[in-house]
């Protein structure tokens, strides 16, 4: 009979030292699940979250980067739209200033009347009063009639004077040059300032001559 007892005890002491065990072994082991599940679901929420900020960077950068565009694309459409109102300015001014030159050029060419002015620098009594007369009665409009001193300007040879620059003027005056004569020259300063028109031709008279 004791040695019975003494096996019991021994098996319930196992039993027990048994259910400790599994006790103990149960609990590391819902541990161990927790603990798995917590790890694995973290890195899933960090991934997420890494993934939420690098989808709202990469939207970021790309609408940065239409922005930039949008403005790049503006700025240059402005530059060529400024380009275009410069030259289309320096086009209508240089239009301009051709045409005012041309309206110039006209008022002091062509508009002015083309006159021959007469003067006596010759001893010659009354020369410039009758080759004025003979040119009037060609045809020739006649402006100044008079005498020109020596001392304010002496002509060795009759002497057709026209105003520079004045391609129309230049070919009458060699022309009436050669009636006389004479010789064709660019416009003396020393000449009577009503002398000075912009179309006018000036005979001074060196020697007698008939027309």
């Amino acid at each position: 009979m004791r040695g019975l007892a003494m096996v019991l005890i021994a098996v319930a002491v196992l039993l027990g030292l048994w259910g400790v065990y599994a006790l103990t072994s149960g609990g590391d082991d819902e541990a161990s699940d927790s603990a798995a599940m917590s790890g694995s679901a973290e890195p899933g929420a960090g991934q997420g979250q890494a993934g939420q900020k690098g989808q709202a960077g990469q939207n970021g950068a790309n609408g940065q980067n239409g922005r930039g565009g949008e403005d790049a694309a503006g700025e240059r459409a402005g530059q060529d739209a400024g380009d275009k109102q410069h030259k289309d300015g320096e086009a209508d001014g240089r239009t301009a200033e051709g045409q005012a030159g041309a309206n110039g050029a006209a008022g002091h060419g062509d508009a002015a009347p083309a006159k021959v002015n007469v003067l006596n620098n010759s001893t010659v009594p009354d020369l410039a009063a009758r080759l004025s007369d003979e040119l009037k009665g060609q045809g020739t409009e006649v402006g100044s009639v008079g005498n020109l001193p020596g001392e304010v300007l002496q002509v060795p040879e009759n002497t057709v004077f026209f105003q520079p620059g004045n391609a129309d003027a230049e070919k009458r005056a060699r022309e009436l040059a050669d009636r006389v004569g004479g010789v064709a020259r660019e416009y003396d300063q020393a000449l009577p300032d009503d002398t000075a028109g912009a179309n006018d031709l000036t005979l001074v008279l060196a020697n007698d001559v008939a027309l």
